[in-house]
């Protein structure tokens, strides 16, 4: 009764023994060939034609130590439902399969472009191009992923039966010896468990169209105005919209009964039975697809999509007279469904996705790295004073040393803030991606204005633009608010530099200030907006940027 003395006497009330998998070892490749040709048409108009082909070899794991789910496969353990473990190599009980992503033939891109020279300053460019993106398979290799191989290790374990009363196991007797063999080739080893689907589309590459049209014009004073429309669609981008083992929505309409035990007499009632002999559990985990697993990991999964539009102006001065500025402007939409726009990261991807995933359109909506305006304005002045300058040129080294030599360079952003996502509503039992509130004003910012923002009193968002759907049933709100976001963002970077000239041009020492966030501006980060916690929503608890700091420092040039 005392664990202090089972201590002192070797008395184990539990234990675990590792046997561990064996390493794994992957290799893969890719081959990829391009060619292009520029063609004059005439003195005015070049057109560019590029074809680009890649060929990946996808990873094969060379000693076959990979068991992902196979949809189609009976299950014996589960009355032979369809959806099991298969067994990668060769010998009894295994597929003879290596190749764990099979193949894929069809990344040809094709590319064009047209420049057009209207005259000596003002150029007209258009282009179009197919481009592919491949996802990271060395994820494969992650520690977090070990479910890609089960039955080629094991965890046996032993247990006191009677809460420590008597011991599991004596420590100087050892770990008590199992009937755990590995490797395990049992095809319903993971019954009531997890497994690891090998997406059926997951050799298949993103597909990124992009276009873009431009004009170009030189003008007064050595600048360059660029302006342009950028486009791009995206498919196959690899988010977590799918989730093949979550339950239909038509069964809400059980409402409560979704949660009693599928032995219940509510089921019974029903007419609700067990998919197998042997099955334990809800009447929800009944009603899965594949009741025999309680997730089903969907890695790889191009289902993700994506469309940005942009206008984008640059305005750029060559350095002349002391002087260089680039300044950039951007007027973009990007939409779509991507894996920043979906509950969880790269682990949340394999399962937890869309709300509802047979509905993905209701995930379309702003991304979260949208953002309606973007300027940029980075310049350097080197005043026009001293040795070899407009001014004072003519001054004795001494007096140079004070008035040449100075420079001040700058950054200075501000973009709008980032769409606003809104989390909450009712308990889902369809072991989904959870819910979102009702929507149902336009009204979601509060009235309060930036400029008066406190946020230790005043709540951002107007927790009365949302309500709580009915029960056992989906939210209308989208992932994130068309109309809502987050405070805009502003910058400003300055660095003063001084140069001492020692001897000559060729060596001088450089004394630098630098201000970051020069004016300490105070840039709030994204409110709470779980609706399900009416006390914290609305608020913000954060600073999105860094307070100003300032440096100094010094270089010797020689």
């Amino acid at each position: 009764g005392n664990d202090f003395a089972s201590l002192i006497l070797g008395q184990v009330i539990s234990g675990v023994r590792a046997i561990p998998t064996p390493e794994q070892h992957f290799h893969d490749s890719m081959f990829s060939v391009y060619g292009q040709d520029a063609i004059k048409v005439t003195n005015r108009l070049t057109v560019g034609l590029g074809l680009r082909y890649e060929l990946p070899i996808y990873a094969v794991e060379d000693d076959g130590i990979m068991a992902p789910f196979d949809p189609t496969r009976p299950n014996p353990g589960a009355g032979g439902l369809p959806g099991a473990l298969v067994f990668f190599g060769n010998g009894p009980g295994r597929s003879g399969n290596f190749n764990i992503f099979g193949k894929y033939h069809k990344s040809i891109s094709p590319r064009v472009s047209i420049a057009y020279e209207a005259n000596q300053k003002t150029v007209l460019r258009l282009g179009y191009g197919l481009f592919r993106s491949y996802p990271n398979y060395g994820d494969l290799n992650n520690p977090n992923a070990l479910v890609f191989a089960p039955g080629f290790g094991a965890t046996p374990s032993v247990a006191s039966t009677n809460s420590g009363i008597t011991p599991a196991f004596l420590l100087d007797e050892g770990f008590p010896a199992s009937n755990v063999t590995v490797p395990n080739f049992d095809p319903s080893l993971n019954n009531g468990g997890t497994v690891t689907w090998i997406n059926s589309s997951a050799n298949k590459p993103a597909l990124l169209q992009s276009w873009t049209l431009n004009v170009q014009r030189e003008l007064p004073f050595n600048i360059l105005l660029d302006a342009a429309y950028v486009g791009s669609h995206t498919t196959g981008l690899w988010a977590g919209l799918e989730n093949i083992n979550q339950v239909d929505p038509k069964y809400l309409i059980l409402g409560n009964l979704l949660y009693a035990d599928i032995n219940s007499p509510e089921a019974a009632a029903a007419g609700i039975k067990a998919p197998y002999s042997g099955f334990s559990g809800s009447v929800a985990q009944a009603l899965r697809p594949f009741p025999q697993y309680t997730t089903i990991y969907d890695f790889y999964q191009p289902t993700g999509f994506g469309v940005y539009h942009a206008f984008q102006l640059r305005l750029q001065k060559r350095y002349t007279n002391g002087l260089s500025f680039l300044g950039s402007y951007t007027l973009s939409k990007n939409i779509g469904a991507v894996a920043g726009n979906t509950f969880g990261s790269w682990f949340g991807a394999g399962g937890l996705g869309s709300v509802n995933s047979y509905d993905r359109k209701i995930e379309k909506s702003l991304v979260s790295n949208d953002r309606t305006h973007i300027l940029t304005f980075s310049w350097t002045y080197e005043l026009p004073f001293g040795k070899g300058k407009r001014f004072l040129a003519n001054v004795n080294p001494v007096v140079n040393q004070f008035v040449g030599g100075w420079q001040f360079n700058a950054i200075q952003s501000y973009q709008s803030g980032a769409p606003v996502p809104v989390y909450g509503g009712g308990d889902i039992p369809l072991f989904g991606g959870g819910n979102r509130p009702n929507w149902v004003s336009s009204e979601a910012r509060s009235s309060v204005s930036m400029g008066s923002f406190d946020p230790a009193k005043d709540v951002y968002l107007n927790i009365n633009a949302f309500s709580q759907p009915d029960a056992f049933t989906f939210g209308n709100a989208p992932p994130r608010l068309p109309g809502v976001r987050t405070p805009a963002s502003y910058g400003e970077d300055f660095s003063l530099f001084k140069k001492f000239y020692l001897k000559n041009e060729l060596r001088y020492l450089e004394l630098r200030a630098e201000f970051f966030n020069l004016f300490n501006r105070v840039v709030f980060g994204y409110p709470s907006s779980d609706v399900n916690n009416p006390a914290t929503f609305g608020f913000i608890y954060y600073q999105a940027n860094t307070p100003r700091v300032i440096q100094f420092g010094m270089k010797l040039i020689f």
